[in-house]
């Protein structure tokens, strides 16, 4: 039997849960069990189940395309996290961390700038300087703390998400990419660990390679920056992050944070992702990155939100509308979608 109080930071999701009939939970369970077949079986960026398959959209980057006609309400997805959510709770709560050297300065700057903007609220909250010293101390931990504790299995479905940030610093663990010499090409999908800077090139120390290599900051993509771009509050995904961003209602699905799906693992968080509308084969499928109640945002604010956390401007249908009629027409004239920091779309 479910027991709601165990899991109140999330009452109202595991509540969803506990009073979902047998046949629901059935459903949910199949599902489930399905799509870990199948993750295992596949690379994220191959994934597909009955519902859906995440593919290489005619833009050259990645999303989620409806493999039939889904029905409103359908649950398409059932995932858990490969990785907890991470906060700045979880850095102070290690005072080993905190006390180190280089950690220190980072975090008067994040406290300074905390104090000093404390009446200001969202994305206004984190100026330029408070921003990069919360992405440094998340890389510093991503690598002094996530990547050690990491199984490597794990890790290695981790590392080919996206980063949309690319800003390694020393300490940071990286992993190579889009090297396009001979000599660099060997290279790519190997992991590392920055050690220098000089200029625009950094130091790697590559796990198997004997030689230090020199790299550019677009060709190393951090642990740290890996899960700013994709985690959400409860985890980091690796399927459900390659579900493309589209605000409030331009979405068609939404993501519901439940406990208490698998019975064999009761405290285990999973989402899962509904239909909100009836969508047709062959539509792109969306999640809202921000939260249900983003509607309530201005343009401007949601914005800011997500270049902040995931290191992009919104261009879907909502925000174009939006944007277009509190700055004029001529800002409607090209419709382009950015996806984790990437032009996706077209003039």
């Amino acid at each position: 039997k479910l027991v709601c109080g165990e899991h109140r930071h999330i009452r109202e999701a595991h509540l969803l849960v506990c009073n979902m009939g047998d046949d629901g939970k059935k459903e949910l369970m199949e599902l489930l069990k399905s799509q870990a077949i199948a993750s295992a079986a596949l690379p994220a960026s191959e994934f597909e189940n009955e519902f859906f398959k995440v593919t290489e959209l005619k833009t050259g980057y990645y999303g989620a395309i409806a493999k039939q006609n889904i029905p409103k309400d359908t649950r398409i997805l059932v995932e858990s996290p490969l990785l907890a959510g991470v906060s700045p709770s979880d850095f102070m709560r290690d005072q080993e961390f905190m006390k180190q050297p280089d950690i220190q300065p980072l975090w008067a700057v994040i406290v300074k700038g905390s104090q000093q903007n404390s009446t200001k609220s969202g994305a206004d909250m984190y100026p330029p300087k408070v921003a990069e010293a919360i992405d440094s101390l998340m890389d510093l931990y991503a690598s002094r703390r996530v990547a050690s504790s990491l199984d490597k299995k794990v890790k290695a479905r981790i590392m080919p998400l996206q980063d949309s940030f690319r800003k390694p610093i020393v300490g940071a663990t990286v992993r190579i990419e889009g090297l396009t010499s001979d000599a660099g090409q060997a290279l790519n999908g190997l992991d590392g660990v920055v050690v220098s800077v000089s200029g625009d090139r950094f130091g790697v120390d590559v796990e198997g390679v004997e030689d230090r290599k020199g790299m550019r900051a677009q060709n190393l993509k951090t642990l740290g920056g890996i899960m700013r771009t994709n985690m959400f509050v409860e985890g980091l995904y690796e399927v459900l992050t390659r579900f493309n961003h589209a605000c409030s209602e331009a979405r068609n699905l939404r993501k519901q944070v439940m406990v208490g799906i698998d019975p064999q693992a009761p405290k285990q968080t999973h989402s899962v992702l509904i239909a909100t509308t009836s969508i047709e084969a062959g539509q792109e499928l969306f999640i809202d990155y921000i939260s249900e109640e983003s509607g309530s945002l201005s343009v401007a604010e949601r914005r800011r939100h997500l270049q902040l956390k995931y290191g992009f401007t919104c261009e879907c249908a909502k925000c174009v509308a939006e944007a277009a009629q509190a700055d004029g027409p001529q800002h409607a004239r090209e419709e382009t979608v950015r996806v984790n920091g990437q032009d996706m779309g077209f003039s």
